[in-house]
């Protein structure tokens, strides 16, 4: 008998299939995202539908051979309460790496920076830095990410931004300007002042943008509909 694969992850997705059962998309540690079948019993299943809510970490066991395969076992391990603009923050995570990840391909780091972004929404702090270091690691392991430090080493010269030519120290139409001290803190990961804040988030957002080729985040509409009624 073949062995049956565990590992702790977190439902990015899912949608009622056929009867009494629902398409999951896991993101996992160690094996990545996963697209199960999950049978869910008329009767006492709802400790299985608990460990299948978003923003919960849960161990998974499954079987199969093909693309999609068939849950076995789902315990929940930890449930993150995360309300208003850090549930919203949790599900645009959860779209980006539905539509830019491929299946089965393992990324323990980025499941460790979702994980830490999950415990940093989760107490309600200010999650900006944690979601930047996400959206920066998932660019690295798509191979978008761009060599801060290499520009960075001369800083006499200005550099620019470009969204589809990535950095440049020739200024283009539609280019912003990154400043010598902000290219510091790029090239350092570090996004705790302000300018640098909105700098990583206007070049993350432009490169994410371009990666989707046209999909719509579902998350986008709901921040700007939460923020207008909340305001």
């Amino acid at each position: 008998m073949s062995e049956i694969p565990e590992d702790v992850g977190f439902v990015i997705h899912s949608r009622r299939y056929r009867e009494n059962s629902r398409i999951v998309e896991i993101f996992t540690r160690e094996h990545g995202r996963i697209a199960l079948v999950a049978r869910i019993p008329k009767k006492h299943g709802g400790r299985e539908m608990a460990a299948l809510q978003p923003h919960c970490e849960s161990l998974f066991s499954w079987r199969g051979r093909h693309d999609l395969q068939n849950l076995v076992n789902v315990d929940a391990r930890e449930k993150y309460q995360l309300e208003g603009e850090s549930g919203i923050c949790g599900l645009y995570c959860n779209e980006l790496m539905l539509y830019l990840l491929d299946k089965q391909l393992p990324i323990p780091a980025l499941y460790d920076s979702y994980k830490t972004l999950m415990q940093q929404l989760n107490t309600q702090t200010d999650a900006a830095i944690s979601l930047r270091q996400f959206e920066g690691d998932l660019l690295h392991q798509l191979g978008f990410s761009l060599d801060f430090a290499s520009v960075q080493k001369d800083l006499g010269r200005p550099c620019y931004f470009h969204p589809e030519n990535g950095l440049s120290y020739q200024r283009e139409e539609n280019s912003i300007k990154i400043a010598p001290a902000v290219l510091e803190d790029l090239a350092r990961e570090d996004y705790a002042r302000p300018e640098t804040a909105r700098a990583a988030k206007t070049i993350f957002c432009s490169t994410i943008h371009t990666l989707l080729e046209g999909k719509k985040l579902r998350s986008r509409a709901l921040m700007q509909s939460y923020r207008k009624y909340t305001s």
